[in-house]
């Protein structure tokens, strides 16, 4: 990928996975979270309030992780996950979210983060220490993913139709048969 990390960030974050094998464990977090806009020019000044069960969600970057101290995604460039979810997600995992994932590579990692989710009774991906994560050099990458025409409308219906395919909009839990 595009990063770098040290050794001991790369060895914080494989202890904390030790610990929590049960658990996704990475080192960049991500969120998806309710899209405020209404149809007043984007903006939700005086905007009548919306039924939570009806609000659309969507892609935050690392700057709204950071501007609202939450996350519930983890990129996978970086991470640690239990070979057994790996096999259950080519098994178990619903055929459309497969195959949006192959159309649209740039959402592997919500479909991974939202699936080991919902094994997990609903618990987000662990991250390494503070430290861990923001020990890292940034590579140069002419033809980054993020940077392409349409990445963010891309990621925000992945995290709409993935929270639906997984029932996690519903509370309805995901059955591995």
């Amino acid at each position: 990928d595009d990063v770098l990390r040290p050794c001991d960030a790369i060895d914080a974050g494989f202890f904390r996975w030790v610990a929590n094998p049960d658990r996704l464990v990475g080192y960049d977090a991500r969120l998806h979270m309710p899209h405020f806009a209404d149809e007043n020019n984007g903006s939700n000044k005086d905007a009548a309030p919306v039924d939570e069960k009806l609000r659309k969600f969507e892609y935050g970057y690392k700057s709204a992780t950071e501007k609202y101290n939450r996350y519930s995604l983890t990129l996978p460039r970086y991470c640690f996950v239990h070979r057994d979810y790996l096999d259950l997600y080519m098994s178990y995992m619903p055929e459309p979210i497969l195959e949006r994932v192959e159309e649209k590579f740039e959402c592997e990692d919500i479909a991974l983060s939202f699936f080991v989710s919902v094994l997990t009774n609903g618990a987000p991906p662990l991250l390494a220490d503070f430290w861990a994560s923001k020990a890292l050099i940034k590579l140069y990458s002419p033809a980054a993913i993020s940077k392409t025409s349409g990445h963010k409308t891309v990621r925000d219906q992945c995290i709409e139709d993935f929270l639906i395919m997984l029932g996690l909009r519903t509370g309805q839990k995901l059955k591995l048969v």
